[in-house]
């Protein structure tokens, strides 16, 4: 028996052999997007406030923050996007009379990965995470004294499903200190031309019932984004929302979470100096007698 095969048969297994070969190749030499396309521009907020007296302050740009006041202490809040972003929060009372300050913000931003498509539901990109964050709180013995402190991030995807992240809070009473931190490094798998979101929280809080009695709270957190072992930088690249930067900050350069703590060191010593040069007894939270003041 004889059997004949028509030209209609034999193409259509030729067609997927070659297909089969030339996908991979084609895929292989496929050019990144000539212009990425823009992504929402980054979100950022602080706020600080006292409970009473001074009226609550708030920023929405980056920068610095810096609400005083020489009844009851400093409050600072610093956010940057590059080189790498980074939010600090610093509270420090030492007040006159009796209160508590707030300080704490936020920031949101996007990213994605310029590629070639993933195949399937999976991500195909190798990714690390680093992350590194701190918070630190002390308060002097005192009636009701105290401090709290809080720093997290998280990366979520756009149905705001939290995919890795890192998260500190602590607190503590009239005599007590606390120093936490992290430095953590996430390996996940993330999907290119997919947007990620990026959520950055601090928050310190500080205060008591007693005049004069000194609690500090500080909180910070910086993360930074990697390829993974493997990944080809000539076809996968980061796209970061314009004002953020993904490198670390330069050496020799002081973290902004140092800077705030130097600066609100600063502050508390000028606000004691102007306590004392105003005739305060900053103890008992009233003017002092001339005699044998002490004088700036």
């Amino acid at each position: 028996m004889t059997f004949t095969l028509s030209s209609a048969a034999l193409a259509a297994p030729v067609r997927r052999l070659v297909a089969g070969v030339a996908a991979p190749i084609l895929a292989f030499a496929a050019p990144l997007p000539a212009a990425a396309t823009p992504l929402p521009a980054p979100i950022v907020h602080g706020d600080a406030f006292f409970n009473v007296g001074s009226p609550p302050q708030a920023i929405d740009t980056f920068g610095t923050l810096i609400h005083s006041a020489p009844t009851h202490g400093t409050l600072v809040f610093s956010s940057t996007g590059t080189p790498s972003p980074a939010l600090t929060a610093t509270a420090s009372l030492d007040p006159v009379g009796t209160g508590s300050g707030t300080v704490s913000g936020f920031l949101r931003y996007t990213f994605e990965i310029l590629g070639d498509d993933c195949l399937g539901a999976e991500g195909c990109v190798p990714v690390f995470a680093f992350a590194a964050g701190r918070v630190a709180g002390y308060a002097e013995p005192g009636f009701f004294t105290g401090f709290e402190s809080i720093a997290r991030w998280s990366l979520r995807n756009t149905s705001e499903i939290i995919l890795v992240g890192d998260s500190l809070h602590i607190s503590g009473a009239g005599g007590e200190s606390d120093v936490q931190g992290f430095a953590e490094t996430h390996s996940l798998m993330l999907r290119t031309n997919t947007e990620y979101r990026v959520v950055m929280e601090v928050l310190a809080r500080a205060g008591g019932l007693e005049a004069g009695a000194l609690s500090v709270a500080e909180a910070f957190v910086d993360p930074l984004f990697s390829f993974g072992a493997g990944v080809d930088p000539g076809r996968y690249a980061f796209h970061f929302a314009d004002g953020i930067g993904n490198s670390p900050p330069v050496a020799g350069v002081p973290a902004p979470g140092g800077l705030a703590l130097v600066m609100v060191g600063l502050l508390a010593m000028a606000v004691r100096r102007s306590r004392l040069n105003d005739g305060w007894d900053v103890r008992a939270g009233a003017p002092a007698s001339t005699s044998g003041a002490c004088q700036g």
